[in-house]
Parts: structure tokens; sequence; C-alpha cells
């Protein structure tokens, strides 16, 4: 009796469209983390008379004011995603993206920043609403691939951002030879990077407006044939109505899903927070003698990790585990790494004296360390890969179990409540880490002494894990459509 063996077809990506959704999440990231390594800088030039140790509450409110204004907004453009299209609200995003990393740049005061940094995020939900149009232009043969691709954008962003912000800040003093004589740039220290992010929101709204058709039903017009065919359930009549938020929110898989992402988030923002602010402590209290060049160099270093993660080990996992899986066990990986990671400091010899970057007044010089050794160097960068690298496995995981979790029509909103959570895990996460960090410098014992806000952050990626425990196994597929 002779049996069908039948075999998948898998359903060829629409590249152009992916790569145009990865360019809009690239230029969100790469905008919003270009200005982390120079935000405690920026403080401090805010607050000359603040000592160190004391700008991290002010560090971490700059940083978490973009989450404030996310927290604000995401909801809204979710809503509108859905009910007016996800390309016109992609390429809104991209435009107030522009505008406001200029502006940002160009702040005199520290209000003046915050206000630029709360408005940024209100005006931007790209990253919700490029999750949704993805989950409408992939299937479930093609969806890790897409869902890679667009989180290697994402992740390039957000490890380029950094490293950028790093080093192209205060020109003048840092490049003197080619900026020296610019009064702007004197003016302005931090304008030169921002520069660079607005140049790529600009190469991201063309990419958006050539390439992104609608893919909403109710929002769709007649359009030019495209080469890249649509799915089929892109025309799918919608079957039941959209749900609230309340009912979103308190859905059994659709509620869970987005509260992953949220603590997700805020053990991932808590981490980028704590890094600079503890490896730029002196050693003789517990940080690692770091100057911003050395965290420019860790966070460079660490994105060809990153790439290669995203790009073949995230499709090769989630195959083999599935979505639920790969994030919980992302998420012990994570803990543990956060737990070991204050351990570093224990490697700050005073010999051996290899690397430094000695600070001058507003400017950074090459100079012999007594601290900053290759072998702390270099736990820093495997420290900081880890958590990148499977983070990303987590983080890619999500953008899949929010959106499986929903019916097409709830998707944007839906992307919308996971973004609110994050936004708000992100105001929180940074003003907390900045608050715990200070609070740990006054001469505590341990484990309250520089381990405690570390500590703090693990215990976020133990509770990623155990909530994702209640999430069903069906839901690494979609269960709608």
């Amino acid at each position: 009796m002779a049996t069908a063996t039948t075999k998948t077809v898998i359903t060829p990506l629409p590249t152009l469209k992916v790569a145009a959704v990865g360019a809009a999440l690239f230029a969100n990231q790469f905008s919003s983390m270009v200005v982390f390594p120079f935000l405690a800088f920026m403080t401090a030039d805010f607050f000359p008379r603040l000592e160190k140790t004391q700008l991290g509450p002010y560090a971490g409110l700059l940083g978490s004011a973009f989450h404030l204004g996310g927290l604000a907004g995401s909801m809204l453009w979710g809503y509108l995603s859905d009910r007016y299209g996800r390309r016109p609200m992609l390429l809104a995003g991209i435009g107030a993206t522009f505008f406001m990393i200029i502006l940002f740049g160009m702040s005199r005061s520290f209000a003046m920043a915050v206000m630029w940094r709360v408005c940024w995020g209100a005006l931007n939900g790209n990253v919700g609403i490029g999750k949704a149009y993805l989950s409408e232009i992939c299937d479930e043969t093609n969806q890790a691939k897409g869902y890679a691709v667009i989180g290697l954008f994402a992740g390039i962003g957000r490890l380029c951002g950094p490293g950028i912000g790093a080093y192209l800040s205060n020109p003048v003093t840092n490049f003197p030879e080619l900026f020296g004589s610019s009064t702007f740039l004197a003016k302005f220290p931090y304008f030169l990077p921002c520069a660079v992010a607005a140049s790529v929101c600009v190469i991201s709204f063309l990419m958006a407006y050539l390439y992104l058709e609608e893919v909403t039903p109710k929002a769709k017009t007649s359009q030019p044939a495209s080469s890249e065919a649509l799915l089929p359930s892109t025309h799918a009549e919608i079957p039941t109505r959209p749900k609230t938020v309340l009912q979103l929110m308190t859905d059994p898989c659709a509620g869970v899903a987005t509260g992953l992402y949220g603590l997700l988030a805020f053990t991932n923002i808590m981490g980028q927070e704590l890094f600079p602010l503890w490896s730029l402590t002196p050693s003789s209290i517990g940080g690692l003698d770091f100057t911003l060049r050395h965290i420019g160099l860790t966070v460079l270093c660490a994105a060809p990790v990153q790439i290669l993660f995203q790009v073949f080990v995230f499709p090769m996992l989630s195959a083999r585990w599935g979505y639920k899986h790969l994030y919980q066990r992302s998420a012990v990986v994570i803990a543990v790494t956060f737990a070991l990671l204050p351990q570093l400091h224990m490697l700050t010899p005073s010999s051996n004296r290899l690397l430094h970057v000695e600070e001058s007044q507003g400017g950074v010089n090459p100079a012999p360390s007594p601290d900053v050794t290759l072998t702390v160097l270099f736990g820093a960068i495997l420290a900081f890969a880890t958590v990148q690298s499977i983070g990303t496995l987590a983080f890619t995981s999500t953008f899949v179990l929010i959106n499986n979790s929903v019916h097409r029509q709830d998707r944007g909103l839906q992307n919308g409540i996971g973004q609110t959570y994050a936004s708000l895990a992100r105001t929180i996460g940074p003003l907390m880490g900045g608050i715990l960090f200070a609070w740990s410098e006054q001469g505590r014992a341990w484990p309250f002494d520089y381990h405690f806000a570390w500590y703090v952050t693990a215990l976020g990626a133990v509770g990623c894990y155990t909530l994702c425990r209640r999430l069903p196994k069906k839901v690494d597929t979609k269960l709608f459509d």
C-alpha cells in the first residue's frame, strides 16, 4: 500500500519588501542607540558641577525620555496602521525620526534634550508597525528567515549606533585635523553622530517609499501590479471584529506574548544603561577604569557575533526548538551572564598596563594605563557579545510570538501594545539602573555594592523565563491565519 509523501514548499521571501522594512528598523535602532555612549558626557556638560558618581539619575532620565514618548504614542501608531495602512505610518515615523535627531543634536540645555527625546519617541511607532507588516508578507515557511533578516538590520543598527556615537562625539577635540576649525561643532559637540543618523533616515525613507506596498485590507487602494506578489492571505476577508486593547492585554496568548517583550526590553535596557556607568567607574570602587573609546571598541567588536547569530543561529535553533523554547533558553543564558559580569572587576590588576585612553578636558587621547588590561577588555567584549547575541534570539522570538497570537486585523494594535510595554520598561529601566548604581557606590558591602544592580538585571531575565512557561506550545505557529 503506497503512502504519499508531501514536501513542504517554501515560499520565496519577498526580498525587496523585507529589505525595506529592515532598513526602516535599522534607521530606528541606529538613531535611538547612537546617543547612548555620549549621554553621560552630554549630561556632564549640562551639569559641570556634579561629580561623575552623581550623574547616573540624570543620564538615566535622558536615556529613558525616548521611551517615555513611545509609551504615549505606540498604541496610537499601531491603531492608525490597522485603520489607515502600514506603509504611510512607516514613512511618517521615519520622517519624524529625521527631524527629532537633528534637533536633539542641537540641544543647548538638559530640559531641551529631554523634550526632543520625548517627542522623538512619541512620533515613531515603526518597530511595531514593521513587525506587523512583515507578518503579512511572510508565511509559516519563510517567516523565520524574514524575521532573521529584519532582526539583522535592527541588530546592526543597535550595535553600530553606539559605536558611531562613541567615536564621532566631540569631533573638534577628538579629530582636530578635520574639525578643529568648526565653531558649529564646537558649540554642538554631539551633533555629528546625530547627523549621521539623520542621513541613515533619508536612505531608509527612500527605500520604504519605493519598495513597500500597502498590505492592510482596510487601507488598500488600487496600486500597480508588483513583481513580488503578496501572499494570498493578504486579500482574504477579515473574519472577525477587531479586539479591543483590554481584550488583547488579557488574552492568555496575546497578553503573555506582549508581556514577554516588555520584560525582556526592561532587562536589556538595564544592561545597556549599566554597562557604561559601571565600566567608566574607577577600579578602586568596583569598576573597570574604561573610557569612551573602550566602550565604543567593546560594542563594535560584539557586532560580528550578533550578525552571525541573527543570520545563521536563529533560523536553525527556531526550527529545532520552536520560538517559545528558544526564548526560554536565551533568558537563562542572559541571566547567568549578567550575574557573573561584575566579576570582571577581579581581573583589573595594577600591572600589565597594556591599554588605556586618558581623558583630557573635553577629549580623549592615547596614554599608558595602570588599570585596563587586554584581559579585562576581552572579558568585557565576550560578556557584551554574549548578552547581545543571545538577546537577539530572544527578541526575534518574541516578534514571531506576538504576531502568531492574534488575527491579522489586530496585529498593528497588538504590536503597539507590545511597544507600549517595551517603552514603559525602557523608561523605567535606565532610570532604575542609574539610581541603583549610584546607590550601590556608597561604600556598601556585597551584595549591595557594585554587584547589586547587575543582580537585579539578572532577576529580570529569570522573570522572562518564568513568564514564558505560561505560553502554550501551539503559539509557535499562527493561531488564526
